[in-house]
């Protein structure tokens, strides 16, 4: 009877073993998650139109001045926009209202230092200001536009002016970082 007993226990042993490598097994198999979630960032923001509105002290606004734009879209984040006018009377002001577009999906920001505007020639009688920008904080949403100004004025001087002081550009530059 001893050896039925052990044989019987050998037997059980031998089930409850067959059963643990049956669960270990089944438990061991790897477990593969997948995600068919893809982040796409597209960064693209750039002037996209620029357009200029001219007041002449004169009442022919073809006498006051030359007025020439350059788009450049090949900077990366940084975008040029370029203008040249020439004015011919004190007092005469072009003011040039300018697009920025946001072609991309991510919402951008001006950064802290992301205005830059550099005159051709720092002595010209003819001088640039901006508005509608501020630096550090304008942001332009995914796709959406944002539009300021730009003020050409031919100050007012007394005496004769040099011709070398009324030729004046401005190259402009606008820095975006991610808002």
């Amino acid at each position: 009877m001893e050896n039925r007993h052990k044989n019987i226990l050998i037997g059980g042993l031998l089930v409850v073993v067959f059963i643990m490598a049956v669960g270990f097994a089944g438990f061991s198999q790897r477990l593969t998650i997948t995600d068919g979630t893809q982040i796409t960032n597209e960064w693209n923001v750039g002037f996209s139109a620029a357009e200029a509105n001219i007041t002449c002290s004169g009442d022919d606004t073809t006498k006051c001045g030359e007025v020439k734009t350059t788009i450049d879209s090949a900077n990366g984040t940084t975008k040029a926009l370029t203008l040249n006018t020439k004015l011919f009377s004190p007092s005469d002001v072009v003011t040039y209202t300018i697009t920025v577009k946001n072609f991309g999906n991510v919402a951008a920001k001006i950064a802290a230092d992301g205005i830059q505007m550099t005159p051709t020639n720092a002595d010209s009688v003819i001088s640039y200001s901006q508005s509608g920008l501020t630096a550090g904080s304008t942001t332009v949403a995914a796709g959406g536009t944002v539009e300021f100004t730009v003020t050409v004025t031919f100050n007012n001087v007394a005496g004769t002016i040099d011709n070398s002081k009324l030729n004046n550009g401005l190259t402009m530059y606008i820095d975006w970082e991610q808002a």
